[in-house]
């Protein structure tokens, strides 16, 4: 069972794959998900993961560095560094890097109950309108909501086929200022560092943590 923990960067095993490289960060169950998977990606340029498929539970992928072209549905778009990538459940994706430098993201897939009974077609085909739909979100298209100390990038807080709230956001922080405090929630919480450096602290214990 996944708990609370620190995962550093600088400490990911990496497997070298036919079109890059592999970071496997976690894959666990969690409290309240059956499984919780995080890895990261790096393409050698004009390479991609896999050729288009599709699942039925949902996936982000957050681009660290560099470009790729990504395939939904048969519709191409580009995200670049900072971009949030959302396919819903089974919608056909992939991604290509068609550019000269690798491209590095994170691979996030939530596996809630609610994934075992969607249907087989592309949720773009039947999914009710208020339900979140696969997109391609750059990192100038965040909402920007300005705080005292800190500044967030919106860029999801919508219901899913198999979420009744996902939430994605940036923050952007002071220097030397910790903005955010939880004391305890039911939901699982991931945060990756994008730059900088911060203190996490975890039941009293503390780790410092970059990139």
């Amino acid at each position: 069972m996944l708990g609370s923990t620190f995962v550093d960067w600088a400490m990911l095993p990496q497997r070298m794959t036919a079109t890059g490289i592999y970071r496997a960060a976690f894959d666990s169950p969690a409290p309240t998900v059956e499984r919780f998977e995080l890895h990261v990606s790096t393409l050698h340029p004009g390479q991609t993961p896999h050729v288009p498929h599709c699942h039925p539970w949902e996936e982000i992928l957050i681009l660290k560095e560099g470009r790729v072209e990504v395939s939904i549905n048969g519709a191409l778009s580009e995200a670049g560094p900072g971009g949030v990538i959302f396919f819903a459940a089974n919608d056909v994706h992939t991604v290509v890097n068609r550019s000269p430098e690798p491209a590095t993201y994170y691979v996030i897939n939530f596996f809630a109950a609610a994934h075992h009974n969607v249907r087989p077609e592309p949720a773009a085909e039947w999914a009710p309108a208020d339900k979140l739909k696969s997109a391609v979100m750059n990192w100038e298209q965040g909402t920007i909501k300005e705080a005292t100390h800190d500044f967030r990038r919106v860029f999801i807080n919508a219901s899913t086929v198999t979420f009744t709230s996902l939430k994605v956001h940036a923050t952007t922080a002071a220097a030397r200022r910790y903005p955010v405090r939880h004391t305890g929630h039911l939901n699982p919480l991931l945060v990756i560092v994008k730059e900088g450096a911060v203190e996490s602290t975890i039941d009293g214990t503390s780790s410092a943590r970059a990139p």
